[in-house]
C-alpha cells in the first residue's frame, strides 16, 4: 500500500446503493481524473463546504489500484497549489465585472506585454480568474506561490509588482569576476 497527495476539483459525487453517503467522487488534477472511495464515515467529517467544483487536498492510499481517501482538505481559491512543471509561478487577474470596470483589462493587457519582455516570462502563468472578493478595492491581482493579494492596481503598478515579484535572476558570470585580492 502507498500513500499519495492529490489535489484538484471535486467533478462529482457517486453514492452508494440504498445509502444518502456517498461512497466515492470523481476528483480532476491538473492531468488525470481520478476515482477516489471514501471510506465510511469520512463523509461525516466533511465540512457543508465540499461540494461540486471545490478545490481539494486529498490524502490518499492506494491499494491494488484503487484509491482510498484519508483526509480531505478544501483549498481557499487561489491558494498555493502544486507547482506546475517548469513554471516558477502565476499571477491571476479578477475580470469580475467590478474589476473590469475599475480597469482589470487594462492590467491583463500591460501584464501579457511585460511577460513577452521578462526574461523568465515562459515561466510565469497569468490566469484570468473570476471574483477575489475584495470588489469595492479592485482590480486586483494575486501573485503565487506567495499568495498574495494586491488591490487598486494600475498597468504600471503591476508591472513593477512582477518585476519585484519574480526578479531576474543574475547570470552565474557576474559572481566568476568577482576576486579575493
Amino acid at each position: 500500500m502507498s500513500q499519495t497527495i492529490l489535489e484538484g476539483s471535486i467533478l462529482g459525487f457517486c453514492p452508494a446503493l440504498n445509502e444518502e453517503e456517498p461512497a466515492s467522487f470523481w476528483l480532476k488534477t491538473l492531468t488525470v481524473v481520478e476515482h477516489i472511495q471514501l471510506p465510511p464515515g469520512l463523509h461525516q467529517s466533511f465540512e457543508p463546504g465540499l461540494t461540486r467544483g471545490r478545490r481539494v487536498r486529498v490524502f490518499v492510499d492506494e491499494n491494488a489500484g484503487q484509491l482510498v481517501a484519508r483526509l480531505i482538505f478544501p483549498l481557499v481559491e487561489g491558494a498555493l497549489s502544486v507547482p506546475e512543471t517548469g513554471r516558477i509561478g502565476k499571477v491571476q487577474v479578477c475580470m469580475h465585472k467590478n474589476c473590469c470596470q475599475n480597469g482589470a483589462r487594462e492590467l491583463k493587457n500591460a501584464l501579457q506585454d511585460a511577460l513577452s519582455r521578462h526574461p523568465q516570462g515562459e515561466q510565469i502563468v497569468l490566469e484570468a480568474v473570476g471574483c477575489m472578493d475584495h470588489c469595492k478595492r479592485g482590480p486586483n491581482v494575486r501573485i503565487l506561490p506567495a499568495n498574495r493579494v494586491y488591490h487598486r492596481m494600475t498597468p504600471i503598478g503591476v508591472i513593477a509588482l512582477l518585476h519585484r515579484s519574480f526578479p531576474q535572476r543574475a547570470p552565474v558570470t557576474s559572481w566568476l569576476s568577482w576576486s579575493a585580492s
